[in-house]
């Protein structure tokens, strides 16, 4: 089996075989010519397409109107890629009382919990003018940028929003995509009970707030994270690393470096096994791990009452999918938590076939099926620094 892109072979050869080297995924999407299709889904009211162009108006600033990128095609189309970013030049509504603005980034599709990674640039003159984080679908943000000069009607700007593992920034630009008109910085705690969260799997969105006539008339996404690293990571929250302290002592990431391989985590919070089935093609179409795929799911499953028969058979769906791509498959019984009893989740992962059985529920367990005392973050779901230090090298023995 010959691994590339195209006819390019890169990276080292052993026994006939060629691995590629990690790089950048760089831009995975760009449009300038907009219209009806299957690339994207409109909700709500306000938002058209015109002569190319998405024209938004109206809004509700409530979260109900909003353009998000759908395309089957996209690999990214479900994603939880912890390092990306955003960008829209558009040109600026009659800037006065409701000029709302536009927000971009990632909308959750999580049915149970709707953890969003999106900022609005605001131009309302009356608001004040400000760039504002929302965590999920409520007008209460966890960041303000403060007062500024809006950029005038019928303006064109760019608006960039970027993640980087738990730090996202949302940076307003004049039209030379060059001058900084605004920019804010926002750091998720990773700390034992902190209440800021990142976004869980969602799709790429623009929504509208409000405002006369904004005209988008570019989307573009890219990222650092790496295609072709030797191990890709999928999971819930305690992979996503709550609450492990930072983003190096996350027991994957941890892991991985420590094993002194490359990897690419892609965890959200509350996920389900139907959200990483979901994402499945960002792994295995858009990041291509050359060894294997590390999964650690079916805690919330358990949480939030998801048929027995249902979690089973996505994750077999999962591992199934995984093999066939001719990928190792690592199956992670996940961490004890006080609030249920996962002992059927490893047993079920330990008896799935064609996998590497990893499991990290007996190494965090305290009394009956309870978390450890000691791991506990303090909310008896998520590991805290000390779990994490645990099972790191339980991992990094298999990697």
């Amino acid at each position: 089996m010959v691994i590339g892109i195209g006819n390019t072979l890169t990276g080292s050869r052993t026994s006939g075989v060629s691995i590629p080297n990690p790089v950048a995924l760089g831009t995975i999407f760009t449009d300038t010519s907009f219209a009806a299709g299957p690339k994207y889904a409109i909700s709500g009211s306000g938002i058209s397409y015109t002569g190319g162009q998405i024209n938004m108006t109206g809004g509700t600033a409530t979260f109900n109107d909003y353009i998000t990128l759908v395309d089957p095609t996209f690999p990214f189309n479900y994603t939880c890629l912890e390092q990306w970013t955003v960008s829209i030049k558009c040109v600026t509504p009659t800037i006065g009382a409701g000029s709302y603005g536009l927000g971009i980034g990632v909308r959750s599709s999580n049915p149970t919990i709707g953890m969003n990674a999106l900022f609005r640039w605001c131009w309302d003159t009356s608001a004040p003018a400000a760039m504002n984080m929302y965590p999920n679908n409520s007008l209460t943000s966890q960041l303000s940028s403060g007062t500024f000069t809006s950029p005038g009607s019928g303006v064109t700007v760019y608006f960039d929003v970027t993640r980087n593992k738990n730090v996202y920034t949302a940076t307003g630009y004049q039209s030379d995509h060059t001058t900084v008109m605004k920019t804010a910085t926002f750091t998720m705690s990773l700390a034992s009970g902190a209440t800021n969260q990142a976004n869980n799997t969602g799709r790429f969105v623009i929504e509208n707030f409000g405002g006369t006539n904004i005209r988008i008339t570019e989307w573009t996404i890219t990222t650092p994270a790496l295609k072709f690293p030797t191990w890709a990571v999928m999971g819930d929250s305690n992979t996503y690393g709550m609450f492990a302290g930072s983003n190096a002592n996350r027991y994957a990431e941890h892991a991985i470096t420590a094993a002194s391989k490359t990897g690419t985590i892609c965890a959200g919070i509350d996920d389900h096994t139907q959200d990483l089935l979901n994402r499945l093609p960002e792994i295995l179409v858009g990041i291509q791990p050359t060894k294997g795929v590390v999964i650690n799911i079916g805690s919330n499953d358990v949480a939030d009452g998801v048929g027995t028969g249902t979690w089973q058979a996505n994750i077999t769906s999962l591992v199934n999918q995984v093999l066939a791509a001719g990928k190792i498959c690592i199956l992670v019984a996940p961490f004890a938590r006080n609030t249920n009893d996962l002992t059927p989740v490893q047993t079920y992962c330990a008896g799935v076939s064609g996998v590497t059985f990893l499991d990290l529920f007996t190494p965090t367990l305290g009394v009956g099926t309870a978390m450890n005392a000691a791991y506990n973050s303090g909310d008896g779901i998520h590991g805290n620094l000390a779990c994490n230090n645990a099972v790191y090298p339980l991992l990094q023995a298999i990697l």
